[in-house]
């Protein structure tokens, strides 16, 4: 058991590593595959343009561009992000500054072709007007930089004006994403700091029963079994997926999407080596329980009571942020990014329907169960929930957060045993994620 334990380490720590490299590596291309930094800056520009022409709406002060800008001047990070600044700081600070900015950018030795070619374009924007570039510069623009590239070509034309609409609607539905979010986050958090406390007050009374049984099999060489379907995983996820590349020659992520459902044959292992069916069921949760739609509804309520849980990681994760200079980072942003319906329905899929199964039997069910063969149930929360989150690839500034959804989801492990609660949990944890990141995006 001690080798497979010490795979497991080295697995998990190797995995950490290539996340945490992979989150901290820059771009600086104006390709059509975004990175995730490109991303994250658009959402950003978007929810600070749609927070200015709220407040526009209502005649409110805009004493909070300054802070605005001094967010978003943290994304400039290369010459092409600063270019793709500019129309954004126009509509929040005026032309005058966006020409400010130009003439220092021109002035410097960076500002060479073809950026120095956007800037001289964007130059003829803010001091001649839109109308006043010629076709070929519109079409280099919008080519080199999407949206922003329209943002500025629409500069100073009418908010009722079709094509300002189409360029400013983006930026009003990322606000409001982000604001029905943050109301229904505040609101289902009290509900669920309420269920939290309550839950307390009944273990503490001895009235919350706890469901969970340690596998125990009657098949001697019981001590590894779990213990190697999690070590098997995690080397089989990479390895099955090279080979699925390799024999389909597809794309990156439909050969990801093939294996994420070749690996469900992992869990079995254990049946492999002799274990009957029903003591596997039994040490990986995969039972009906009290019922399935009992189960999913405790699961459901194990999730709203997990959420101050989740709060707290989240609050760690920002402090992880500042202090490492970091931001967390998911591939599938990327794809979301430009998908298209059928692209989306497959990452719902992936994360509502492949992820709560799988992961959840992998991690709350073969982990989760291994561990608390031997430790308490905190100690075996933390270090199953701390795997979860590592071998993820977030990167450094998410393992905070990732780590609480995970202790979260062994707890609602340990109250109700069947795995139906915790993958309801985790199934309604990703479908709101997705579904904030679309609106985000503006997909």
């Amino acid at each position: 058991m001690v080798l497979w334990a010490v795979l497991l380490l080295i697995i998990v720590g190797y995995m950490a590593l290539a996340f945490l490299q992979q989150s901290a590596q820059p771009s600086d291309s104006a390709s059509s595959d975004p990175s995730l930094r490109d991303l994250q800056m658009r959402m950003s520009c978007r929810y600070a343009l749609g927070t200015h022409q709220y407040a526009a709406l209502l005649a409110q002060s805009g004493s909070s561009l300054d802070t605005l800008v001094d967010q978003l001047d943290s994304f400039a990070d290369s010459r092409l992000r600063m270019v793709r600044l500019l129309p954004v700081v126009a509509e929040l600070q005026g032309e005058q500054e966006a020409l400010r900015r130009i003439d220092d950018m021109l002035q410097s030795e960076a500002a060479q072709d073809p950026i120095g070619s956007d800037l001289r374009a964007l130059r003829t924007v803010y001091m001649e007007g839109p109308d006043n570039l010629n076709e070929a510069s519109r079409d280099r623009l919008r080519q080199r930089h999407g949206w922003y590239a329209e943002l500025s070509l629409t500069h100073g034309l009418e908010a009722s004006s079709q094509g300002r609409q189409r360029v400013m609607r983006p930026a009003l539905r990322t606000f409001f994403a982000l604001l029905t979010a943050g109301l229904a986050v505040f609101a289902a958090g009290g509900a669920g700091l309420m269920l939290l406390v309550a839950a307390w007050a009944r273990q503490r009374a001895g009235k919350l029963p706890t469901g969970f049984e340690p596998f125990s099999s009657r098949w001697p060489p019981q001590g590894p079994l779990l213990l190697e379907v999690v070590v098997l995983f995690l080397l089989g996820l990479p390895v099955i997926q090279i080979l699925s590349f390799g024999i389909s020659r597809l794309t990156g992520f439909e050969s990801y999407w093939l294996t994420a459902w070749l690996i469900l044959l992992i869990p079995l292992w254990p049946l492999r080596r002799g274990l009957p069916v029903d003591e596997l069921g039994k040490a990986l949760g995969w039972s009906r329980g009290r019922g399935w739609w009992r189960e999913a509804g405790a699961g459901l309520a194990g999730y709203l009571a997990g959420l101050p849980i989740i709060f707290v990681g989240l609050l760690l994760s920002f402090a992880v942020m500042r202090w490492s200079d970091t931001q967390p980072t998911h591939p599938l942003a990327v794809e979301l990014a430009s998908a298209g319906w059928w692209r989306i329905l497959q990452i719902y899929l992936l994360g509502c329907l492949w992820a709560p199964v799988l992961e959840e039997l992998i991690f709350r069910g073969a982990l989760f169960s291994h561990l608390r063969r031997r430790w308490s149930t905190w100690l075996s929360g933390l270090s199953c929930g701390l795997i979860f989150a590592l071998v993820h690839p977030q990167g450094l500034a998410a393992v905070p957060v990732l780590t609480s959804v995970g202790f979260m989801l062994c707890m609602i492990r340990e109250w109700r045993q069947s795995l139906i609660a915790c993958s309801t949990a985790h199934a309604v944890h990703n479908f709101a994620a997705l579904t904030l990141t679309l609106l985000l995006l503006g997909v």
